[in-house]
């Protein structure tokens, strides 16, 4: 087993290390709020402050992350220097060959250092909590406090804001700027409030029923959001981590009669608060309903999605080995809406071509046999990190089938923090 942090370099704790924490913390917990365009880009901005800065303060701490990755997971490692040398090729064509558009170029631009910080940003993540006394359950609090407190700043807002107006709330929510972040970012604090529950040990009495009453608080806002695929990943994630710990930790089956009924009593409360004609579930079992009644309307029932799959594959099969480059899609002509195609396969298409994205989910697929295997004992030993960081990949991905969580801030934010345990958390031993 080597699910414990390797021996302290004898960092004095204070000082920077605060400072890094601190804005480690607060980004996650504010993550609620980038909807907002401009806080979107000063929560970008602090995310290249931490990266740049957490590499250079610690440039002298010599943990060689990359090599220790390359010498226990060659063939990880080896796609993962294949994707980003196609990144830059793909990046390149459009310098090149696609600069009559000068829009389209600093897209690319923008989009390939986006894409280099996130990289960057797992190495900084995982090197601060080496060196520091920072730890991945201070990180998943952050994500639940910063649920509770905008839930509440929610709550106050529509009771004793503006008169609240469908649309508004729909697209133009206060903080979130889109009822589906809680869905997109609520569903990671889902899997971990359910993990918690199942496998966490406290001194106090009152820790499991406050659980118990938050995860009914978290479900009903899911469920009040109506978002389908949002709410459908994390009931799929929450009933992959149920069965496994059913399978791997037998003790914690007396629990999951009391988490179904939390379940139950949200879908109802959420019903009951219903305001808008999105509200609830009722959306949902609407569109079943037009579905099997009228099979030609299944595109406008997916919000234009399959339009926009379409769309997208036809224009990259214009350049099928690097793809359209960082940020194509915005640059075809014929798409619907939005600023990805809503789909993380047709994105790594579009944006890399062929080679490119499959070269990526190739790796992806690495870290989830890497991770299926470490499981079992992750389940015995009560690895609450590594099943966390598990659960946040697996239901972030699964609402990438038809959302934006790897192309959008709010969730790519979790996103790299679930996947940076993958690799240097179970099954890594760390060389000298």
């Amino acid at each position: 087993m080597n699910n414990t942090h390797p021996t302290h370099t004898g960092l004095r704790f204070g000082g920077k290390d605060d400072a890094f924490k601190a804005l480690l913390l607060c980004m996650l917990f504010f993550n609620y709020i980038c909807g907002i365009l401009p806080m979107l880009a000063t929560n970008g901005l602090f995310e290249i402050i931490f990266t740049t800065g957490v590499l250079i303060a610690y440039r002298t701490q010599k943990l060689n992350l990359l090599g220790q990755f390359k010498q226990q997971f060659p063939l990880a490692y080896w796609l993962f220097i294949s994707w980003l040398v196609w990144t830059f090729l793909a990046f390149f064509r459009v310098i090149l060959f696609e600069n009559e558009l000068l829009s389209q170029v600093g897209m690319a631009v923008i989009r390939q250092l986006y894409l280099v910080v996130q990289i960057a940003f797992i190495f900084a993540v995982v090197k601060l909590i080496r060196l520091t006394s920072l730890t991945y359950q201070m990180l998943f609090n952050a994500m639940i406090f910063g649920l509770i407190f905008t839930l509440g700043y929610l709550l106050l807002s529509f009771h004793f804001g503006p008169e609240p107006v469908s649309e508004n709330w729909f697209n133009y929510m206060p903080l979130l700027g889109h009822i589906r972040v809680i869905s997109c970012v609520g569903g990671p604090v889902c899997v971990i409030t359910l993990v918690y529950i199942l496998l966490k040990e406290h001194p106090s009495p009152l820790f499991k029923p406050l659980m118990f009453v938050w995860l009914t608080v978290l479900w009903s806002a899911m469920f009040w959001t109506g978002g389908r695929t949002g709410i459908s990943a994390a009931l799929v994630s929450s009933l992959v981590v149920l069965v496994a710990s059913a399978v791997f930790h037998r003790q914690t089956l007396i629990k999951l009669p009391i988490i179904l009924a939390c379940l139950i009593g949200a879908y109802f409360i959420a019903d009951a608060m219903a305001v808008f004609s999105w509200n609830g579930l009722g959306r949902t079992l609407h569109t079943l309903q037009s579905v099997s009644s009228e099979p030609a309307s299944i595109a406008s029932q997916s919000t234009g999605r399959s339009f926009m799959w379409t769309v997208s594959l036809h224009a990259m099969l214009q350049h099928p080995l690097l793809g359209l480059g960082p940020g194509g899609y915005l640059f075809i002509p014929e798409k619907p809406f939005g600023t990805d195609p809503h789909n993380f396969v047709i994105q790594f298409l579009v944006e890399w071509g062929f080679v490119g994205a499959g070269l990526l989910l190739a790796l992806m697929l690495t870290a989830v046999i890497h991770g299926f295997k470490q499981l079992p004992a992750a389940f015995r030993e009560k690895d609450i990190t590594y099943i966390s960081c598990a659960g946040i990949v697996l239901v972030l991905s699964l609402y990438g089938i038809t959302g934006s969580t790897y192309f959008h801030y709010q969730p790519l934010l979790y996103l790299l923090v679930g996947y940076s345990a993958f690799p240097y958390r179970r099954g890594f031993k760390p060389t000298a």
